[in-house]
């Protein structure tokens, strides 16, 4: 918590933090400017300790098979909302997509998905999951992660950013294109579209 506070107050472009539990965790994910995102693993106290930094976005890290409900998240994704947080549910499992989309009355994000429909990769999202973002008003941004846009390709090959279209046109079909952005994913993939490459190639 401190280490947020520093970065706040030094005006730092970036943390990213997968463990709250741990300040390694923090330091390790600081790059330069403001507070942008904070991925956590959902305990309450730690939006109480928060409030007086609320941000942009929050990701309910934990990939879990558990409900929400049963998590005690639903008094937290409450407090988010009323402190204008915008929830990312691209880790969550479908129980937890769902929890949160029954439970929320704001917007959500899907920031890096794709469509499950064209490639199977379990952390892409649904027909109905796309639409219950599109008529929450919700975003879906485009995963660059090869494993995510196909299901077989040729790994010493890699793939074609074409791959992309048949995502871009089914989620634009089932939710319409308001609905789709580009999410990228740059900080956890290995192999994107061969033209693409890498963040630092770019």
């Amino acid at each position: 918590i401190e280490l947020i506070k520093e970065a706040k107050e030094n005006n730092d472009l970036v943390v990213i933090i997968r463990d709250v539990h741990t300040e390694e965790s923090v330091e390790h994910r600081r790059f330069g400017g403001a507070l942008h995102c904070i991925k956590g693993t959902g305990e309450e106290e730690l939006i109480d300790e928060l409030r007086p930094y609320e941000e942009e976005a929050i990701t309910f890290e934990k990939n879990s098979t558990s409900f929400m409900f049963a998590k005690g998240f639903i008094p937290m994704l409450e407090e988010m909302e009323n402190l204008g947080i915008i929830p990312d549910v691209s880790h969550l499992s479908d129980k937890g997509f769902y929890d949160v989309l029954k439970a929320s009355k704001k917007p959500f994000v899907a920031s890096h998905s794709n469509s499950r429909e064209i490639c199977k990769h379990p952390r892409n999202i649904t027909d109905d999951m796309i639409k219950g973002i599109a008529d929450k008003n919700g975003i879906i941004g485009l995963n660059y992660c090869n494993s995510f846009l196909a299901d077989n390709y040729d790994s010493k090959k890699g793939i074609d950013i074409q791959a992309f279209i048949p995502h871009i046109k089914h989620i634009v079909n089932i939710g319409g294109e308001d609905c789709i952005g580009l999410g990228t994913d740059f900080d956890g993939i290995d192999y994107s579209p061969i033209q693409i490459g890498k963040i630092l190639t770019i």
